[in-house]
């Protein structure tokens, strides 16, 4: 199992013994029907609300080119009405030293870390290097760890700061599963037929490791993003889970599609099988 949550397993030929049937996502490694609807509306969570992911899950490399020029400081203002029961909230993430340089200046930046909090508050610690703080103690050439361990102390961040810190901790999973619903199109054209082990993130989904377990192949991907695809102009009320730390219901618009539905969009909308 990587890190990222997610294996995959490639074949010379169909994993199914019937491609019209798909036998080889249903009842196999504890997949049911229900469990493939709740999955499905997961991915399609993740995939109407890439750009919120795309943004939050850049601020570390964007952190990080702009550390490399001395001159240069950012700011990125998030949005996050994308993530369950934050509707109207925002946050801005800075990488100035952290209390901006002189009060009462053009470029002071006071934090309150509610809605504006420094980038090394939301990393996790030993991810980057400690000076990013820019915070040199007085006479020890030691940087100030600003860093926050939420294990630790969870009440030193808000729940605004812990929505940006559990999906940047996260991003390789996020990152990886857009990849796989992208590729899943070429994989399918060429004949590819793989399939992957996803393992939801235990910092933002409920459930033991196994039960957020889940092996789909190229085919369901493909039926999911199609999905998103068709529907992406009309938008979508699904939304991404707030950390377990500060709801751990996540409350999601589930739907009931049967085997026999499941398989036809697997089919390309058809009975038949894909050419």
């Amino acid at each position: 199992m990587t890190n990222s949550g997610i294996n995959s397993t490639s074949f010379n030929s169909s994993p199914s013994y019937n491609l019209k049937q798909n036998p080889s996502i249903f009842n196999y490694k504890g997949n049911n029907v229900e469990r493939l609807n709740y999955l499905r509306q997961i991915l399609l969570s993740i995939s109407f609300n890439q750009d919120y992911l795309l943004i939050v899950l850049g601020l570390k490399n964007m952190g990080r080119s702009y550390y490399n020029q001395p001159s240069k400081k950012f700011c990125s203002t998030i949005r996050l009405n994308k993530v369950e029961n934050f509707g109207g909230k925002h946050i801005t993430v800075y990488l100035p030293s952290p209390g901006g340089i002189l009060q009462n200046s053009i470029e002071y930046v006071k934090y309150n870390n509610t809605t504006k909090t420094p980038l090394m508050r939301v990393l996790e610690k030993q991810k980057l290097p400690t000076c990013w703080s820019n915070n040199v103690l007085g006479g020890t050439g030691n940087c100030d760890q600003i860093s926050v361990n939420p294990t630790d102390a969870l009440t030193e961040l808000n729940p605004n700061e812990q929505v940006i810190y559990f999906y940047i901790k996260n991003a390789d999973f996020f990152t990886r599963v857009l990849k796989l619903l992208v590729s899943s199109f070429y994989n399918n054209a060429i004949q590819r037929y793989e399939c992957y082990t996803l393992t939801l993130p235990s910092d933002l989904y409920a459930g033991t490791h196994v039960e957020r377990t889940y092996t789909v192949t190229g085919d369901f991907l493909r039926s999911v993003y199609s999905t998103f695809l068709r529907s992406q102009r009309l938008g979508s009320s699904l939304k991404l889970p707030a950390p377990l730390n500060i709801d751990n219901t996540y409350d999601l618009e589930t739907t009931t599609y049967t085997k026999k539905e499941l398989i036809h969009q697997m089919n390309n909308n058809t009975n038949g099988s894909v050419i």
